[in-house]
């Protein structure tokens, strides 16, 4: 199957932006080691920096997932010779599921509730 050069390249793009979040998710959440589990007391006690650290967490987070559910898995499955033109976003995470690039769409879905 001969590859689309620019959807390529495009993928590649999304998963370097996919990385960055990564990156600024993983230090985020270095500032909340000593405070976790996070409770209503918890959160009540953060200090400005460590509730801007909470905003870039939430923030990087909500990016990942969008990311890689609006551009990485159609693009993916894209590659694959799926074609998701008409297909709604749980049909896009049973092919996922299907060829084993998802272990399970549940768990995609519960990280989505998060």
């Amino acid at each position: 199957m001969k590859h689309n050069v620019r959807d390529i390249k495009i993928f590649n793009m999304y998963i370097e932006s996919c990385n960055v979040h990564a990156e600024h998710m993983s230090y985020a959440q270095s500032v909340f080691r000593s405070v976790i589990p996070l409770n209503a007391k918890t959160l009540e006690d953060l200090s400005s920096d460590q509730v801007a650290y909470l905003d870039q967490l939430i923030y990087r987070f909500t990016k990942l997932q969008d990311t890689i559910g609006r551009k990485i898995f159609p693009i993916m499955l894209g590659l694959m010779g799926e074609d998701t033109t008409d297909s709604s976003f749980i049909d896009k995470l049973n092919k996922l599921e299907k060829i084993g690039a998802l272990k399970t769409k549940q768990f995609w879905q519960d990280l989505r509730e998060t």
